[in-house]
C-alpha cells in the first residue's frame, strides 16, 4: 500500500513529492481504488463544516 493512514477512518494518504498536493482515497479492492478527494497541504482535513 502506497502511503500513510488516513486521517479518517479507512482512508490512506498520499503525498505528492514535489507538489505541495495529498491525494485521499479508499482501497476498494485489491484491483481498485476510489478517490476521495485532491488536497492542497495547507488546507486543514477533514473539511470542517460551518
Amino acid at each position: 500500500m502506497l502511503g500513510r493512514t488516513g486521517t479518517v477512518s479507512g482512508t490512506r494518504e498520499l503525498p505528492v513529492h514535489g507538489l505541495l498536493y495529498t491525494i485521499i482515497y479508499r482501497i476498494v479492492s485489491t484491483a481498485q481504488l476510489d478517490i476521495v478527494t485532491i488536497l492542497h497541504q495547507r488546507m486543514l482535513y477533514p473539511l470542517m463544516e460551518g
